[in-house]
């Protein structure tokens, strides 16, 4: 009997389907970082404009006021810095998740090629076997009509 097809990469293939699994797992993770500091950035610039539109009658409140404005201000402009570091980070895991899938889709490639091969090969020895028995069971017929005659 024909034995069965065995790729002999099959765990290497194995491991890259995991280690795109995992790419792609640090990757979403990076887009939700960055857009849960986008979100961020954003109540704080709500909460700024809030805050901006509000006058108080005493001197000291309006002072507090300028005071947490400016903090809201800081807390914004690192808010930003943080959103820049994390687009680069983003951009970083995207980039590492094209190489793992790339890596994988060529083991995957390679398999099918080595797939198609081995099917030709046992088509190849399939039709080469039915000959064989074609040419036998000839043969044995054309004797037996020999031997009568």
């Amino acid at each position: 009997m024909a034995k069965k097809f065995k790729f002999s990469l099959e765990k290497v293939l194995s491991i890259r389907v995991k280690e795109e699994e995992k790419a792609i797992i640090d990757y979403k993770r990076a887009e939700d970082e960055l857009r849960s500091l986008i979100q961020e950035k954003f109540e704080l610039e709500k909460l700024i404009n809030e805050y901006k539109m509000k006058r108080f009658e005493s001197l000291l409140l309006e002072k507090q006021k300028i005071i947490y404005l400016n903090s809201l201000s800081e807390k914004k402009n690192i808010k930003s810095q943080e959103i820049d570091k994390q687009k680069l980070k983003v951009v970083e895991k995207k980039e590492i998740l094209k190489r793992k899938n790339i890596e994988k889709k060529s083991l995957e490639k390679l398999k099918e090629i080595k797939l198609d091969g081995y099917m030709a090969e046992r088509e190849r020895k399939d039709s080469q076997m039915n000959d064989e028995f074609a040419l036998n069971i000839y043969n044995m017929k054309s004797l037996k009509g020999g031997e009568t005659k």
